[in-house]
């Protein structure tokens, strides 16, 4: 038995499923219209990196052995970032991992550019932290600032006793033309 519907309710039945139906159209317009825009910005993201990894790439073919001119290009690109820290041995492990741009090992574990913008914010952390090697630290940040880079081995080394290294030694400074080597390694396809 089927229960036929007084007129009465027919119109309140109707309005009822009218009004869902514009909920679902508007909640589908507003999806659509966050999709679009997340598309839109994960589009700009890549086109802006691959800019940025093409004019980097371009110029480090130009200047093929000059290493302070390739690094000083990394300076406007966000391979520069260092990221955040949370102690001294996180501090100590980027300070080690910048002086692998300028120096040779048997071994090494990571790089980060050793760019003007990464030494200050270093050396800005590290002033403002209460670290059992402090003074040691602004020490050999305060020489890098300086573009004083003629002992970074010997900083290398010291750094990796600070961190009870026992092994990656240095074994000598960098030529010119092995660090331009080591960043476009490290850096020259990796700017985005």
């Amino acid at each position: 038995m089927i229960k036929e519907i007084e007129p009465e309710f027919e119109d309140e039945m109707e309005v009822e499923t009218n009004s869902k139906n514009k909920k679902i159209n508007r909640v589908a317009l507003g999806g659509t219209i966050l999709g679009i825009a997340a598309m839109v910005g994960i589009a700009w993201y890549y086109i802006s990196g691959n800019v940025q990894k093409y004019e980097a790439e371009k110029f480090a073919q130009e200047h093929p052995n000059d290493a302070i001119a390739i690094a000083a290009k990394l300076e406007d690109t966000k391979a520069n970032a260092i990221g955040l820290f949370d102690n001294e041995d996180s501090v100590l492990m980027t300070m080690n991992q910048m002086t692998h741009q300028k120096i040779a090992a048997e071994e090494k574990t990571g790089a980060v550019p050793m760019t003007k913008a990464n030494i200050e914010e270093v050396t800005e952390f590290v002033e403002n932290s209460e670290f059992e090697h402090k003074d040691e630290m602004l020490r050999i940040l305060d020489k890098w600032q300086e573009g004083d880079f003629s002992s970074v081995n010997g900083d290398h080394d010291y750094i990796l006793k600070m961190q009870d290294g026992t092994k990656g030694w240095s074994t000598g400074l960098f030529t010119p033309e092995e660090e331009a080597q080591f960043v476009l390694e490290n850096w020259g396809s990796k700017f985005d």
